[in-house]
């Protein structure tokens, strides 16, 4: 079966579904739609993986130390400090 006809037959199925029940049903979808979306930003994370691999030792030193100052600065902004 095509995958236009599976979604038909799940729409007639969710059809039959009594009202007292769609809430169910909705969070079933809803979560193979939320574990998609996950995998979807887990593997845009994991394409940026080994970005710094070919970096020199002393440029990657000095990238994570300007990094952590400015979280710093951005924390004692969020403080108010």
């Amino acid at each position: 079966m095509n995958v236009a006809g599976l979604r038909e037959k799940v729409k007639q199925e969710i059809n039959r579904v009594p009202d007292e029940h769609l809430a169910e049903v909705y969070d079933v979808v809803r979560h193979y739609s939320l574990i998609r979306q996950s995998a979807s930003k887990t593997q845009s994370i994991m394409d940026f993986a080994g970005a710094w691999q070919d970096m020199p030792d002393q440029q990657y030193e000095d990238f994570l130390s300007e990094v952590n100052q400015r979280r710093r600065v951005a924390g004692k902004r969020r403080r108010g400090a």
